[in-house]
C-alpha cells in the first residue's frame, strides 16, 4: 500500500451546511412567536380601547366602542386563545355600556346584547356565537 493514499473525510461542509439548516429553524420559530406576540399586544390595545370607550358617557364614543368590541370578536388579529376572554369582555362592556340607556334588550338565554340608538339606523349587537 505503498501507492495508495487514504483521502481524509472532509465533515466542515456538512457539520456547516447543518448548522445553517439549525439557524434557520430557530430564525423562523423565533418569527413566529414574535408575531403571535404583536397580534396578541395589538389585540389587547384594541380590546382596552374599545372596552373603555363603550363605557363612556359620550354616546357616539360609547357606540364605537361596542361597536369596535363586536368586530374585535371576529377577527383575523384576535388568536383562537383569547377568543372566549374577548367575548365575554364584550359582553360585559356592552352590558355596562347599555346600562346607562333605558333602551336595553338582552336576552340571557341567546347571550346578545342590542341596542337601537339614535345615533345608528341598525342596531348594534355583541353576540357570544
Amino acid at each position: 500500500m505503498a501507492g495508495v493514499r487514504s483521502r481524509p473525510i472532509r465533515i466542515h461542509p456538512l457539520l456547516s451546511f447543518l448548522a445553517v439548516l439549525l439557524g434557520q429553524r430557530l430564525t423562523r420559530r423565533s418569527a413566529r412567536e414574535l408575531e403571535t406576540w404583536r397580534r396578541r399586544e395589538e389585540t389587547m390595545r384594541m380590546l382596552r380601547w374599545s372596552a373603555e370607550s363603550a363605557t363612556s358617557d359620550n354616546a357616539a364614543l360609547s357606540s364605537t366602542g361596542v361597536a369596535v368590541l363586536g368586530e374585535l370578536t371576529e377577527s383575523e388579529l384576535l388568536q383562537e386563545e383569547d377568543r372566549d376572554m374577548v367575548r365575554a369582555i364584550a359582553r360585559v362592556s356592552a352590558r355596562l355600556a347599555y346600562a346607562q340607556d333605558d333602551r336595553e334588550r338582552y336576552d340571557p338565554d341567546l347571550d346578545v346584547v342590542t341596542r337601537s340608538t339614535s345615533h345608528a339606523e341598525d342596531p348594534v349587537e355583541v353576540t357570544d356565537a
